[in-house]
């Protein structure tokens, strides 16, 4: 419901979200695609196999390949933005639709086929350079070590008091071990976009979405008490200056509510 509610970067949203990660990380996209690809061109052979009465023992296989396939076409139909992550259940499901696939052809070629795979994996990670500065794929605004120095720093000066998140949550509170809230970590912000999302729903849509929170109680948000905010281009502290491959330098700021905007 959240991410429907935010329904597309501009002009990308799931279904061309991989060219979109192409543009960014060409190496990275086509090293991941390989074996979802060769699992894809295996799906319909076993499938028709199937029907056949032969390759019973690929079925399972060919099942986790047909939940792949599943899954990427109702994420499609969500129209939901093309957070990277989303692409990993169909990528993995295809990936290893090929692995029982390779597993259970006894023929030189098709072991030929999963070292060259699995070379081009190893390759390409140590290529990254070990351990990894962060993901290969990422949309994320800053590192993960940015956030790890700016999460502890963050709970030193917040203690106890309620902090607005930036935009991005699970690292920061990891690091922060404080209350940093938002959507996906304080229900009580949600009711008024379900509430949206509902409005906007057809009413096939609607009485599906009702019976998923048909168990939700609206509560009152925790107060915020701190707002942390991202803002463009480095800071006057370079120890809240924040960046990655994906996202432009910028810092984050914090200050009372009094003299913030409250989300």
């Amino acid at each position: 419901m959240i991410k429907q509610l935010q329904k597309s970067w501009g002009d990308w949203d799931f279904s061309n979200g991989l060219e979109l990660y192409h543009e960014a990380f060409p190496t990275a996209v086509v090293v991941s695609l390989i074996p979802a690809v060769l699992g894809l061109a295996c799906l319909p052979v076993v499938c028709v196999l199937r029907v056949f009465r032969r390759a019973a023992l690929l079925w399972p296989w060919a099942l986790i390949g047909l939940g792949a396939v599943a899954h990427y076409y109702v994420y499609t139909r969500l129209g939901v933005p093309p957070y990277h992550w989303y692409y990993a259940p169909s990528l993995i499901g295809l990936s290893l639709l090929l692995i029982g696939v390779l597993g259970a052809v006894r023929w030189p070629f098709a072991a030929v086929v999963g070292c060259a795979v699995f070379a081009a994996q190893a390759w390409f990670s140590g290529q990254q350079g070990l351990p990894w500065r962060e993901a290969a794929i990422t949309t994320n605004w800053a590192t993960p070590a940015d956030y790890a120095r700016i999460g502890a720093e963050l709970g030193r000066i917040v203690g106890d008091h309620t902090v607005s998140s930036p935009g991005e949550i699970g690292a920061l509170a990891y690091y922060c071990d404080c209350a940093i809230v938002d959507g996906f970590s304080d229900r009580g912000y949600l009711a008024p976009q379900i509430e949206q999302r509902l409005a906007d729903a057809t009413p096939f849509v609607r009485a599906l979405l009702e019976f998923n929170y048909r168990h939700f109680t609206p509560t009152e948000p925790r107060p915020i008490e701190v707002v942390l905010r991202r803002e463009p281009g480095p800071g006057p502290d370079p120890l809240w200056d924040i960046a990655s491959t994906w996202a432009e330098p910028a810092h984050l700021v914090l200050e009372p509510v009094s003299a913030g905007r409250v989300p």
